[in-house]
């Protein structure tokens, strides 16, 4: 996830209101901005020139949700969350704390996030946990350090681009201690606490499916030097993006050396909207 998608976006996406380095979420986040129910618009620009017919030296295989990866500590059948890990290989796993992280999928009520995970393996976000014996959501200002897993149902993770949409006309509650609350139900935002936005800012930002971190410690077993057209490894990336992210507004448009401006092959809408199509083009 990480030379690859150095070389799709810096050599062959313009990609309007991103700017996705090593690791597709960590300024992703710059552009779904603090203000509620509102989302910010981006835009993939690709390059369908005779150039992206070129074949290039892919770095590793893509994750294959029908395999069962061999087992590296990683339940394949549980979800793990972080703020460190960042999907790239072995580089910057630990893996003693992000095993103290799990949860059953059962758990998660994020509505966009459990497909994401089945068919990509890992989803890059805003993510609170409720705490049962607190009644609150973790991080949050007063308590910031990630919570450890649970193998309780109950303990939800929920995510910020679900406001107000899934379930319908709900908040997160994020009074803490004033309420014990899950969610403050209103057809008004405006109602929402004063610091709901900020509260926010303290978040668990990446989740992974087991097996997908068992796919990324083995990668140095499954041999390199794949051989894919340029195109194949900007689609593939593209791809993985959108299936990944929420909480943010994106369109699809299309320029080559003959032509003069673009076409727009899928006008901006919710990221969660135009996925599917995203994969036909």
């Amino acid at each position: 996830m990480n030379k690859t998608l150095c070389f799709v976006i810096f050599s062959m996406l313009t990609a309007v209101g991103f700017n996705i380095p090593n690791s597709l979420a960590e300024d992703i986040e710059v552009y779904r901005g603090q203000s509620v129910g509102i989302r910010q618009n981006s835009l993939f620009v690709m390059d369908t020139s005779g150039s992206m017919g070129w074949y290039e030296e892919a770095e590793a295989p893509n994750y294959d949700p029908d395999i069962v990866y061999p087992d590296h500590g990683f339940n394949a059948g549980y979800y793990y969350y972080s703020n460190k890990y960042e999907g790239n290989g072995k580089s910057d796993l630990d893996v003693d704390d992000l095993q103290e992280q799990y949860f059953p999928p059962e758990a998660l009520v994020c509505f966009s996030a459990g497909q994401a995970l089945a068919e990509t393996g890992f989803y890059n976000g805003r993510f609170k946990r409720w705490d049962n014996s607190k009644k609150d959501w973790l991080p949050n200002k007063s308590n910031k350090s990630i919570p450890l897993g649970s193998n309780e149902v109950s303990a939800l993770i929920e995510c910020k681009a679900d406001e107000g949409r899934h379930p319908e006309n709900s908040y997160v509650d994020t009074r803490g201690r004033d309420s014990n609350d899950q969610y403050i139900v209103t057809n008004k935002s405006w109602r929402l606490p004063k610091d709901y936005s900020k509260q926010w800012k303290t978040n668990i930002e990446h989740l992974y499916s087991g097996n997908y971190i068992n796919f990324q410690i083995e990668l140095d077993n499954l041999g390199k030097g794949l051989i894919k057209s340029r195109m194949q490894i900007a689609r593939e990336a593209a791809i993985a993006v959108v299936k990944s992210t929420s909480g943010i507004r994106l369109g699809l448009m299309r320029f080559d050396s003959e032509m003069n401006g673009g076409f727009v092959d899928i006008a901006v809408d919710d990221v969660e909207n135009i996925s599917a199509d995203f994969e036909k083009k």
